[in-house]
């Protein structure tokens, strides 16, 4: 897999409550991670010296839309 070619987004219905936006984010990441391994990068730690696990390694933005978008995507 070549990480520089590898873009993703999520685009999520903004009519849904925001602790289901966030929700719905946190599940597609995570199925994301078990479908596609190798875009978990290493750990990584801040200046602090604190460990934060499996850090992706390209951004995912996380982009509003309604039913009609998502029904024609």
């Amino acid at each position: 897999m070549n990480l520089e070619n590898e873009k993703c987004v999520m685009i999520i219905d903004e009519a849904l409550p925001l602790g289901i936006i966030a929700n719905t984010a946190a599940i597609l990441g995570i199925t994301m991670g078990m479908k596609m391994p190798d875009v978990v990068g290493r750990d990584v730690a801040d200046k602090e010296g604190n460990s934060h696990i499996g850090i992706i390694q390209f951004p995912v933005p996380i982009l509003k839309g309604d039913a009609q978008l998502l029904n024609t995507l």
